[in-house]
């Protein structure tokens, strides 16, 4: 699924792997993608990448997805992702501001669809923003 917006995607997952499979897949539908290890790294890397959005893993070491998104302020939309997700989980996700709950093992394009939607949102958000400024 090649999409022709110029997105920026912030990945943050603890296991390398599915870092490593998130970045090929949005790189491959041609965004920007910034990869972490941990959501404790993730403000400095949003005021420095400055992504449309956030795609973090629920369960991570140090700090979790949802602490993550309990967290942040004034950010980009956050889409979980969890293979070990339920419906108590994605409820309290959405609950606490997440965009969507993916989970694991994901269809692709369902995710990229996803991440779009977010993305354009973000960018209709800050563009609304702009023109109440002036």
């Amino acid at each position: 699924m090649k999409l022709t917006n110029d997105y920026r995607v912030l990945v943050i997952d603890d296991d390398r792997y599915v870092r490593s499979s998130l970045v090929d897949l949005i790189e491959a539908a041609g965004w920007a993608a910034k990869d972490l290890p941990r959501a404790t790294e993730a403000d400095r890397w949003i005021a420095q990448f400055k992504p449309d959005v956030i795609l973090s893993d629920v369960r991570m070491p140090t700090m979790s997805g949802i602490e993550l998104l309990r967290s942040l302020k004034a950010a980009p939309p956050v889409v979980l992702i969890s293979a070990h997700g339920d419906i108590p989980m994605a409820v309290d996700a959405m609950n606490n501001g997440a965009y969507s709950f993916v989970e694991k093992p994901y269809d692709p394009k369902r995710l990229l669809t996803i991440l779009d939607h977010a993305a354009q949102q973000h960018r209709m958000q800050e563009s609304n923003q702009r023109l109440r400024d002036r």
